[in-house]
């Protein structure tokens, strides 16, 4: 029999949002879910992804999942969504934001000629 195994390896996310989820379980005790430090804490994780090789894609479906499992108290269904929708693109956009801050590629592939 042959086992079924993934030839890519993936970096884990987490310990870049951890700061994010950290702040989340404060804001749950005051309910303050504009706090605009939600979603500098989302970019700053999303930079931290990127800097170490994350795909956006994986990036993405993490925030995705385990926004969905926080547990935020007294927030509706709608609001969830709408709330995870919002860090969810302000670490898009931090996460292409630092990719045009990167410097340019010197890889004779990528480097314009």
């Amino acid at each position: 029999m042959y086992a079924l195994t993934s030839s890519v390896s993936e970096i884990d996310a987490s310990p870049h949002f951890a700061p994010l989820f950290d702040l989340l379980e404060a804001v749950v005790e005051t309910r303050d879910y504009t706090n605009p430090a939600v979603v500098e804490r989302a970019a700053a994780g999303a930079v931290a992804t990127r800097r170490a090789g994350i795909s956006p894609e994986t990036m993405i479906a993490y925030l995705r999942r385990r926004l969905h499992q926080a547990p935020l108290s007294a927030v509706g269904d709608w609001y969830r969504a709408v709330l995870v929708e919002h860090v969810v693109a302000r670490a898009i956009d931090a996460y292409y934001d630092a990719a045009s801050a990167d410097p340019p590629s010197t890889h004779p592939d990528v480097a314009k000629s």
